[in-house]
């Protein structure tokens, strides 16, 4: 928990001086792994304000939503996500990882 704690002082810090998408990814992660699940979603969201559709960031916003509680909104992102990644290759990881959250809902 204290490893997310200064990760995100770091990412806040470093978006503050440039909010790039890469950055803002980074920040939201580390409130994801610091269970700060509204604030990750929040960051998330401003992240998809600059790179609208990006299923990465809607992955990990889904994954948040899950992690709350919040099935149904997860779950409608998890299903964009898929339709995005609907020619991936196969072998690609997050279209795995996401095609199979959606299963265990």
């Amino acid at each position: 928990q204290g490893q997310f704690e200064q990760a995100i002082q770091i990412w806040e810090a470093i978006t503050a001086e440039a909010p790039d998408f890469y950055f803002q990814k980074m920040l939201g992660l580390s409130y994801k792994g610091a269970k700060q699940y509204d604030k990750a979603i929040e960051v998330f969201k401003t992240a998809l304000e600059s790179e609208p559709n990006q299923p990465e960031i809607m992955a990990e916003m889904a994954y948040v939503y899950l992690d709350k509680g919040e099935i149904r909104k997860g779950e409608e992102l998890l299903r964009q996500v898929i339709q995005i990644w609907e020619n991936a290759d196969p072998e690609f990881i997050p279209a795995q990882i996401a095609r199979a959250k959606l299963e265990e809902i």
